[in-house]
């Protein structure tokens, strides 16, 4: 839009466009009150008037282009950095995007800012999926591989996933008490129905990894050699492997919330 706008605008600018407006001025002023002066007249005051608002509205953009340039910056980090980073940078975003709230014309609105906050709910998302393998998780414990890089990116993700809605509600706060700028009161469900239910299979994916690996720890040969209820040990033990591989060879999309049953 911006460059269409400033194509538009350098072509009103021509000397050419500039001439053709001041000769329709000079006839107007010399016919005087006739009628095709009154037309031409109306026809000058409605070009100008539009010239105007395309001026204001160019303005706009290029403010625009400031703006989205600042946050690109911010989303570079969340889109591309390791989860390390992207913690970090989820605050310095939500600083960025209440300075453009308060200094926006165009993103001072309810649809535009709130669509600004949802882009970022679904990058994190994004960022989450693509870096929890809990299917990968499963098989290391269950050949006794060590799991600690794997279970680490699943911590990160959860605690990501908590720090955007703090942060969020964080800055809605600070907004609301500075009496200054208008509240954020967007819609909570869109913003946080996705991130909350990753948050949630993140903590679960460490619960279960945890419970698996101190199961496959316990139920040893050694320990069925020294039990009695062998029988029941080796049942155990079965019904722990089967439920990984049924882990492991799963179609579903875990973060798909219309997928759980």
């Amino acid at each position: 839009r911006h460059d269409e706008l400033l194509g538009l605008i350098t072509q009103l600018k021509d000397p050419c466009m500039t001439n053709a407006v001041e000769v329709l001025r000079q006839y107007v002023r010399k016919r005087g009150k006739t009628d095709a002066s009154h037309r031409v007249g109306r026809l000058v005051s409605t070009y100008i008037s539009l010239e105007v608002d395309l001026a204001q509205l160019f303005d706009e953009c290029k403010d625009n282009v400031k703006f989205l340039l600042a946050l690109e910056s911010h989303f570079k980090v969340l889109a591309e950095d390791p989860l390390s980073n992207v913690l970090q940078g989820i605050s310095p975003t939500l600083r960025a995007l209440r300075m453009i709230w308060t200094i926006s014309h165009h993103y001072n609105d309810d649809s535009r800012m709130g669509s600004l906050l949802l882009s970022l709910s679904e990058l994190l998302v994004r960022r989450v999926r693509g870096a929890v393998h809990y299917q990968e998780l499963i098989v290391r414990i269950v050949h006794g591989d060590r799991a600690d890089v794997v279970l680490e990116q699943v911590r990160l993700s959860s605690e990501i996933l908590k720090a955007w809605k703090s942060e969020y509600y964080r800055t809605r706060d600070d907004i609301a008490r500075s009496n200054r700028e208008s509240r954020w009161e967007f819609d909570r469900d869109r913003l946080f129905a996705r991130t909350d239910h990753a948050a949630k299979l993140c903590d679960e994916f460490i619960e279960m990894t945890i419970v698996v690996k101190d199961l496959k720890t316990f139920l040893t040969p050694r320990l069925t050699a020294m039990t009695l209820e062998s029988d029941a040990i080796v049942d155990i033990a079965e019904r722990v492997d089967a439920l990984c591989l049924s882990i492991e060879i799963s179609k579903v999309d875990a973060f798909d919330p219309s997928q759980q049953g």
